[in-house]
């Protein structure tokens, strides 16, 4: 929705589709809703996955994404 909750905002909804899109391809990740999900302990030997690396192309496209979601739905 947008900020004035009177339309959908198309930006965030694509992007909410692509990411559902990007979890169900990934191998071995399975989804759920918090009340659904059990609780499990990580192992002490169990180490964190990296996170991505910082990608200037990729951070630049989502200044451009939020200044055009901003001019099309309000900034506040």
């Amino acid at each position: 929705m947008c900020r004035g909750r009177r339309r959908i905002n198309r930006i965030v909804r694509r992007r909410f589709e692509q990411f559902c899109a990007a979890l169900a391809d990934m191998p071995g990740v399975e989804t759920a809703t918090y009340a659904g999900n059990r609780v499990v302990a990580r192992k002490a030997a169990q180490q964190p996955r990296q996170v991505l690396p910082s990608n200037p192309v990729r951070s630049g496209a989502r200044v451009v994404e939020q200044a055009v979601a901003n001019a099309l739905y309000g900034s506040g």
